[in-house]
């Protein structure tokens, strides 16, 4: 089965209809005219993970200025040694953990 896609942007997003589309009404004799908010209610547990969220992104990342200055200079003076071994491994490693 094959659909025809058309109106995409360079970007790959669909753009927009310029013609208006009716939308069914559901509203009854008896129903209001005016729609009323939307509404969210977060739970409490939703509430502490959004704190811990701003809260951890507010603080630096640790940063270990001793390795850096370390392998900045071994890579400075030829000394740094690439294990392609243990990259590999890494790397496969990382590749067996994604779903």
């Amino acid at each position: 089965m094959t659909s025809k896609i058309d109106s995409l942007t360079a970007a790959g997003m669909r753009q927009p209809d310029p013609t208006p589309t009716r939308v069914a009404s559901a509203r009854t004799a008896d129903t209001p005219a005016v729609a009323s908010p939307d509404r969210v209610a977060l739970t409490v547990d939703a509430q502490n993970l959004a704190v811990t969220r701003y809260s951890a992104a507010a603080q630096p990342a640790p940063f270990d200025h001793a390795k850096v200055a370390s392998l900045r200079s071994a890579i400075e003076s030829g000394t740094y040694k690439v294990d392609p071994q243990a990259i590999a491994s890494r790397l496969i490693d990382i590749d067996k953990a994604l779903p």
